[in-house]
C-alpha cells in the first residue's frame, strides 16, 4: 500500500490526467475532427493542472476522479447490458404484435 501512495504522491499530475481523460472518454466524448479533439485534450491538461494545484490543498480530487470513473463504467455497462435484452417483438401484417 506504501507503494501506490508513494506513486500517487510523485506522479499525482499523471494520475488526476489520466483519470480525467477516462471521465470525458466516458461521459461526454463525441466524435470530432482531429484538431477540435486536439484542443479539447490540451484543456483537459490545462484543467488537470487546477485539479493538481487543488489536490495539494488536500482536496480528494483523484478519490473523486476516480468515484466519477467507476460511475460512468457502471452506468455504460447497465446500458450496454440493457439494451442487449431489448428484443424487438415480431409484428404481424396487420401491425400487431403476434
Amino acid at each position: 500500500m506504501a507503494f501506490i501512495e508513494e506513486f500517487v504522491r510523485q506522479y499525482s499530475y499523471y494520475v488526476i490526467f489520466v483519470l480525467t481523460v477516462i471521465v470525458y472518454q466516458l461521459g461526454f466524448a463525441r466524435r470530432l475532427p482531429l484538431l477540435k479533439t486536439l484542443i479539447i485534450y490540451v484543456m483537459i491538461a490545462l484543467g488537470s493542472v487546477l485539479l493538481k494545484i487543488f489536490h495539494a490543498m488536500g482536496l480528494p480530487m483523484i478519490l473523486s476522479l476516480t468515484v466519477a470513473a467507476l460511475m460512468l463504467i457502471i452506468y455504460r455497462a447497465v446500458r450496454f447490458f440493457d439494451e442487449g435484452s431489448k428484443t424487438i417483438p415480431k409484428t404481424n401484417e396487420k401491425g400487431g404484435e403476434s
